[in-house]
C-alpha cells in the first residue's frame, strides 16, 4: 500500500502560494519619481519676463514605462520635472511665470510676457536586470515651442537626454532619469542662451 506523506499537501500549497505571489508581482507598475536635480545659477539673466505653459491635463498625466525584471514603473513627468523647467528658464530670463490655462491671454498681457514656452515631454525607460525592477536606462525628449506675446510660434526645438546606471536599487527615485534630465535641460539652456532673439529681448 502506498502511503502519502501528510506534509505533502501543505508543502504543495505553500509552493503554489509562492508561485502565485511571484506571478502577481511580475509585471506590476511601481510608483516612482522622476524629479530632476537641475539647478543653474541665475546671475546673468536677460532682463525680460517670460512664461511657461503646462496644461492641467499634462500636470495630472501619469505614464507607465518598462523597468527591470519584467516590471514597469509609473510616474508624473510634468509634475516631477516642472521645477527643472522653472530652474532652466529662470537661469536665462529675469522673471518666469507659470501661465494658467484659464484666462491665459489676459495673464500674458497683465504680466508683460515677451515669450511663452510650451514644453512637451516624452519619456521611456528599460531595465537590464532580470531580477530587480528598478530601471537602469531612461530617455527624455523635451519638445519646446516658444510663442510671442501675440501667440505666434517663433521657435521650435527638440532636446534629448539619456541616462544609464549599471545597477539601480533605488525604490523611489530613478537615477538614470536625473542623468537624462541633466543632459536634455542642459541642451535647452544652452540653446536659449545662444539664440539672439532671446538674448536681445526686452520687456514690452
Amino acid at each position: 500500500m502506498i502511503k502519502l506523506n501528510a506534509a505533502f499537501p501543505t508543502r504543495l500549497l505553500a509552493q503554489l502560494s509562492i508561485i502565485g505571489a511571484i506571478l502577481v508581482m511580475a509585471g506590476c507598475a511601481h510608483p516612482v519619481s522622476v524629479r530632476a536635480d537641475v539647478n543653474y545659477p541665475s546671475d546673468q539673466t536677460v532682463d525680460t519676463s517670460v512664461g511657461y505653459f503646462i496644461s492641467d491635463a499634462n500636470r495630472k498625466l501619469e505614464v507607465t514605462t518598462p523597468a527591470g525584471g519584467g516590471d514597469k514603473m509609473r510616474y508624473f513627468p510634468y509634475r516631477d520635472m516642472e521645477p527643472a523647467i522653472l530652474s532652466t528658464l529662470g537661469s536665462v530670463f529675469r522673471k518666469v511665470y507659470s501661465v494658467p490655462e484659464t484666462g491665459r491671454a489676459a495673464y500674458i498681457s497683465d504680466h508683460h510676457l515677451t515669450f511663452v514656452f510650451e514644453p512637451i515631454l516624452t519619456t521611456n525607460s528599460s531595465g537590464n536586470s532580470a531580477i530587480f525592477w528598478p530601471a537602469s536606462d531612461f530617455d527624455l525628449t523635451i519638445k519646446v515651442t516658444a510663442l510671442n506675446a501675440s501667440g505666434q510660434t517663433v521657435w521650435n526645438r527638440d532636446f534629448t537626454g539619456h541616462g544609464h546606471v549599471e545597477k539601480s536599487r533605488s525604490l523611489m527615485d530613478v537615477p538614470p532619469a536625473k542623468e537624462a534630465a541633466a543632459e536634455a535641460f542642459g541642451k535647452l539652456r544652452k540653446a536659449l542662451m545662444e539664440d539672439p532673439q532671446f538674448q536681445g529681448s526686452a520687456i514690452h
